[in-house]
Order: structure tokens, then sequence, then C-alpha cells
């Protein structure tokens, strides 16, 4: 009987194991295809828009532009660290006391600020195909420019406590280094506030509503009215973003499901159902990313001209022929 209850640990022991090298194989095999997908399409997003110049005349473009900035950034800081430390097992913020501080402020920052400019570019999309004059010229450049620099700093301001309460320290046992945070009451405001609210409900919310009604406003025209109102980069634009909306749903809605199940719920203090958990938990973690890795793709496929753009804009023909191109 002994005997029997003797190998128990070891039997759980080596199946903890074996879990922790599934979740490294997962974070390794969804996680470097992302990547690498994710830089070269926010890399042609950024050369192209560059290239066209639209950016400096229309918001949208202006939003779009920006987004593909933050996204880079985040899935370098982000997604990159995180296949670093899951999958190779090397993870600075554990030997570093600056990267313990800065990681996570450098990647809410981007992510936030994607998120605000995703919406921004949906409620863009809502504005210049409405039937009210009023509304069409809410959609500006100047108000682009201004919201860029101002959730921007916003962000910054947002993250900041952060860099006083995470702090790298010796675990209790003496034996190795952990980066937490601090301060339980602001531990729980990232949890619920940051995390849940701003990264998670409120864009889904915002994004699904404004192209919603974005959609039902284009049902509204006839094909030569949508000609007649919307110049061809708001058609082009407007078709781009409402594309998008297949991302968030196969992308953002799964990872918020499971960021609400998690983050409320807590994982399970058995260490076999905690690293089973955990592995459920890094995928849909890594599958959260594919809205920051996927925009290019999605606005590829949804436009026509937009795929004209892109071979223009690396083949080096005339700009000019860029906007003369039919929707």
């Amino acid at each position: 009987m002994s005997s029997s209850n003797s190998t128990l640990p070891s039997i759980s022991s080596s199946e903890i194991v074996h879990l922790q090298f599934i979740l490294r194989l997962v974070v390794g095999i969804l996680g470097l295809p992302m990547l690498l997908a994710g830089i070269i399409g926010n890399t042609i997003n950024i050369f192209t828009f560059i290239k066209l110049g639209y950016y400096r005349e229309n918001s949208c473009s202006l939003y779009i532009l920006s987004r593909s900035i933050f996204d880079l950034t985040l899935l370098i800081t982000g997604l990159g660290t995180r296949i670093l430390s899951q999958s190779f097992q090397i993870d600075f913020t554990l030997t570093n006391h600056l990267w313990c501080k800065l990681r996570v402020p450098i990647i809410y920052i981007n992510t936030l600020s994607s998120y605000t400019f995703l919406c921004l570019q949906s409620i863009d999309a809502f504005l210049v195909t409405s039937l009210s004059v009023s509304f069409r010229q809410k959609s500006n450049i100047q108000r682009g420019r201004y919201f860029l620099i101002s959730f921007l700093l916003l962000w910054i301001i947002e993250e900041l406590p952060y860099l006083y309460f995470q702090e790298l320290i010796i675990s209790s046992d003496g034996t190795s280094f952990m980066c937490i945070t601090i301060n339980s009451t602001y531990a729980k405001y990232r949890i619920y506030f940051v995390y849940l609210f701003l990264t998670t409900i409120v864009p889904l919310v915002l994004i699904i509503g404004f192209d919603f009604l974005t959609y039902r406003h284009l049902q509204m025209y006839t094909l030569q009215q949508q000609r007649h109102l919307l110049s061809i980069l708001a058609r082009q634009m407007t078709k781009m973003t409402l594309f998008h909306i297949a991302a968030v749903f196969l992308f953002q809605t799964p990872f918020a499901i499971a960021q609400c199940y998690f983050l409320t719920t807590g994982l399970s203090k058995e260490p076999i159902r905690n690293a089973q958990e955990q592995i459920i938990q890094q995928f849909f973690n890594i599958l959260g990313y594919g809205i920051y890795a996927t925009s290019f793709y999605c606005y590829f496929i949804a436009s026509k001209r937009f795929r004209q753009q892109v071979f223009n804009a690396f083949f080096n023909h005339r700009q000019g022929q860029n906007r003369i191109q039919p929707t």
C-alpha cells in the first residue's frame, strides 16, 4: 500500500513535466509562424502607407498606419518575448530589473493604442458613410492627429504606476527570482480594469457596434449613391475596415471569452490541473495576438485597389497610378 502511494508523486511529477513540454510546443508552433507573419504583414503596411502618403490627408489611413507601427512593436516585445520565455526558457524579466519593470508597460501602451485606433478606424468608417453631412465632416485629418497624440499620451500616463509597483524579488525559498506586482490593489486594478475592461470588453463592443452601423449605412445606398457620396479612397478604407471584422471574430472574440474565464476564476490549485489549464490559457493568449498580425492580410483580401497599391509601392510605379485605380 505504501509502495503504491510512494509512486504517486513521481507519476504526478512526470505528467507535469510532460504537460510543460506540450506547453512549450504549443507556444512555439503557434507563436513563431504568427510572429513571422505579423512582422512581414505590418512592415508591408507601414511601407505601403508611407509610400502612398494618404496618412497626411485621410484619418482612416493615419489610423491604419499608426496601428501597424503599434502592432509591429507589440508583436516583437509581447509575442516575441513570450516565445523566448515559454518555448526556450529565456526570460529577461527574471534577470534584468529594468526589463522587469518596462516589458508590460511597453506591451500595454502598444496594445491600448492599437485597440484605440482600431476602434477609431471603425468609428471613422461609420462617420464617412453617414447620411448626415455634419457627421461626415467630423472625419478629418486634424481630428485624427489630435486623437493620435492624445490617446498615446493617455496610455503612457496610465501605465506609469506599473514602473513603481512592479519589482524583481527573490522567491521565498531563495532559489529563484520573480517579477511581480507588489501592490495587491494595483494588481486587481490591472486585472479587472486594464486586462478585462479596456483591452477586452470595450474594443469588442465598439468595433462590432460601429462596423454593424457602417454596414447598415452602406445598405441604404445604391451603388451609384456610394460612388457619388464617397471618394474612391473612402470606399477603399471602409471596405478594408469592415473586412477586418473577420479577424476580430476569429481571434479577439475567443480570446475575450477565455480572458473573462481565467481572470475571474483563476487557475486550479492542483498541480496537474494547473498545468493543463496553462496550456489552454497560453493557446488563447497566442491566438489573441492574431488580431495584431493579420491586418495586412485582411486588407489585401478585401481590396483589389490595395493589392495594386502594394504592388506599385514595392515595384516603384508612379504613385499617380494608385490614385485612379477603381475599387
